[in-house]
């Protein structure tokens, strides 16, 4: 287990590719070689709901499955790739293109609402990745589920 005192879980943050107003995470609670977990509060104010269902807004599913996989395939990457390539420039470089999902949405996600992301490695071979994720409301409810697949590709 990874905590704050081993790695700097905000700069971990700051290294994810995607930045506002796409970035759906906002904290990295906690983060190893096997797992992550990561939260977002969806506030309420995002561009995505003035048009989706006006007057009694809801998370588009599509935004759920982006944080899921910000937040337990693209972070996971960018930690293990920096364990073997320690030099920030080449975290820089890297983006993780997703592949696959296949998922399922149990609940939904009505602002202002804070969510808890957790994955779990499943493969991590020659840059590619699969992670079992979840999606958790603050009383524990599974949001969301799905396995995410994805790989690294440098760009220049």
């Amino acid at each position: 287990m990874t905590t704050a005192a081993s790695v700097d879980l905000q700069s971990l943050v700051n290294s994810l590719p995607q930045t506002g107003p796409f970035r759906f995470i906002d904290q990295v609670i906690e983060i190893g070689d096997r797992h992550v977990t990561a939260a977002y509060r969806f506030r309420g104010d995002e561009f995505f709901y003035p048009g989706h269902f006006q007057g009694a807004p809801v998370t588009p599913g599509v935004i759920l499955f982006e944080a899921m996989a910000q937040g337990g395939v693209v972070l996971q990457v960018l930690y293990l790739t920096g364990k073997s390539q320690p030099s920030s420039s080449g975290i820089r470089l890297l983006r993780t293109v997703l592949t696959e999902v296949q998922g399922e949405i149990h609940r939904p996600v009505v602002p202002p609402a804070r969510v808890i992301i957790r994955g779990e490695l499943v493969l991590w071979r020659a840059g590619k990745i699969r992670s079992k994720v979840v999606m958790l409301s603050e009383s524990k409810d599974v949001i969301a589920t799905a396995t995410i697949a994805g790989m690294g590709v440098a760009i220049a």
